[in-house]
């Protein structure tokens, strides 16, 4: 999906979340969008991590993910 299309849905905050929210974060130089995770609740979200993890589950609030949040997204 190309970054420009993230702008076509319903924004949230993190407090706001619901399952299948995507979940949109920042790179690891932390100046771009990097990384989209599906929110599954209670805290986790999946998503294809690397080539090393695959496609696994983490915890938003995790240090390595919770500063790297930018906002979630909801299909309306």
């Amino acid at each position: 999906m190309p970054e420009s299309a993230l702008y076509n849905f319903f924004c949230l905050p993190k407090f706001g979340l619901q399952q299948g929210d995507l979940l949109i974060f920042l790179d690891d130089a932390k100046n771009k969008i990097g990384h989209v995770g599906i929110y599954m609740g209670n805290d986790v979200f999946i998503h294809a991590a690397n080539a090393k993890r695959g496609v696994t589950t983490d915890s938003l609030s995790s240090s390595y993910y919770s500063p790297r949040f930018v906002s979630a997204r909801r299909i309306i």
